[in-house]
């Protein structure tokens, strides 16, 4: 009844249309996105606009940013989790030989180069990444100073959850919009005379690990 007067409210003083939230930090929302409390919301305020004939938007995640769905889209599926590169560098003197143990199941690449001050002598460039075999990294330095560098992949925190999803994953983002945008056009494509315009996305992100946050990123 609160949102039916507020709606009809907001029409008699000019206003177009609404945007749902789901607002969940402290404790705004008595429960989860895409919860049947929820569903029910979404309904519940698409019909009253219906009614009022005004605009009906939803934003597609909990609090923010999206991308995550409050933290259900990893649930079961900690594949989806976004992941950040992360680079171990060491200095070698050659002429040698080198045994690095390196961790195949986080690996993405193992690179060696020589420096001139800090730019990287691009004609040294070594890809040793399928020199690896059984974790094992085993390589003749030529003669000379050379940075060995490994690069993994490694799950990071959200801003405010432990989980956020990978932007730059089909299967994740498929199942972001199977759950969230099919998931309102589903409950409420038969409401008669709704003018369900879009979705409000906010902030997808794809450069946490660099935000300087405490003991949060490394």
């Amino acid at each position: 009844d609160e949102m039916k007067w507020q709606i009809a409210s907001l029409r008699e003083q000019g206003c177009g249309g609404i945007f749902a939230i789901c607002e969940v930090f402290d404790d705004g929302a008595p429960d989860k996105f895409l919860s049947e409390w929820w569903w029910n919301v979404v309904r519940d305020l698409a019909q009253a606009c219906a009614r009022e004939e005004m605009d009906f938007w939803v934003y597609d995640d909990e609090d923010w940013p999206s991308g995550s769905i409050g933290g259900q889209l990893m649930e079961g599926h900690p594949e989806r989790n976004w992941k950040y590169l992360k680079s171990t560098e060491r200095v070698l003197q050659g002429p040698g030989e080198v045994e690095e143990e390196l961790d195949e199941s986080s690996l993405v690449a193992v690179t060696a180069f020589r420096m001139d001050g800090r730019k990287v002598i691009e004609d040294s460039l070594q890809d040793l990444t399928g020199t690896v075999h059984g974790g094992l990294l085993r390589w003749q330095v030529p003669e000379g100073s050379w940075t060995l560098a490994a690069y993994s992949a490694h799950p990071g925190k959200g801003f405010f959850i432990d989980t956020y999803g990978d932007l730059m994953d089909r299967e994740a983002m498929k199942a972001f919009v199977d759950q969230v945008y099919q998931g309102h056009l589903d409950r409420i494509q038969d409401i008669q005379s709704l003018k369900f315009v879009g979705y409000f996305t906010d902030e997808p992100a794809m450069s946490l690990s660099m935000i300087e946050w405490g003991e949060r990123f490394d």
